[in-house]
């Protein structure tokens, strides 16, 4: 409903602005009210334009920064289809608590809680693990889009690029394949220790000042 008010009052704007170009300004006697009634109408119209632009464009500017905190996580919404899916998954039937999440997925598919639990029930290599490593990849979650991108790595689909920055610089450190470590260098063998002859009149420390005998009786 609001992509067809952006485009319906869009629309609205550009066609009074070119009503208002043809206007002949040069035959406009005084106490004409046609500059004021397309003054009104551009006010009115651009209020309008601007409570159905203003999200999406307010969202375009601070998006960068604030995305990673406001969309990375999320408040798991409790309703009667999660609590049977929970349930489903405590009696530890992996099978039905795939299926189950199904719905869930269906019924919220901006929460990522149904995608989540779907693909730690499915079972390994099957259609629906792929289904939800899909679905998954496209969250904020770094957690979850490297878990998921692991997943369909292993179906051989490469989801690549995320729409996240940020998260395609984590996506490309994960891939990176691990460098072999390197050779040791070689050494040739010492076939006998080196001995090397102190020189004996290299003094480090400088040796205590000897101590003059004390006088005798007789010298008194």
């Amino acid at each position: 409903m609001l992509i067809i008010l952006r485009i319906v009052f869009g629309l609205l704007a550009v066609y009074f602005v070119r009503d208002a170009m043809r206007v002949n300004h040069s035959i406009l006697i005084a106490g004409d009210t046609t500059p004021a009634y397309y003054l009104g109408v551009f006010v009115i119209v651009g209020i309008l334009n601007a409570f159905v632009w203003a999200p999406a464009l307010g969202k375009k500017l601070s998006d960068p920064v604030t995305s990673m905190l406001t969309e990375s996580t999320f408040v798991e919404h409790e309703n009667l289809l999660m609590k049977v899916v929970r349930w489903v998954a405590g009696l530890g039937w992996n099978d039905l608590t795939a299926r189950v999440a199904f719905f869930e997925c269906v019924h919220n598919p901006d929460q990522p809680a149904g995608f989540v639990i779907g693909l730690a029930h499915a079972r390994k290599g099957s259609w629906l693990e792929k289904v939800y490593a899909r679905e998954l990849f496209r969250f904020d979650n770094v957690q979850h889009v490297l878990w998921a991108f692991q997943v369909l790595k292993r179906h051989g689909i490469d989801p690549r690029p995320h729409r996240r920055p940020e998260l395609n610089l984590a996506l490309m450190a994960v891939d990176r394949e691990e460098k072999p470590a390197p050779t040791p260098l070689a050494l040739p063998a010492q076939r006998s220790p080196v001995v090397v002859k102190r020189n004996d009149r290299i003094q480090l420390f400088r040796g205590p000042t000897p101590l003059s005998p004390e006088p005798s009786d007789a010298d008194r």
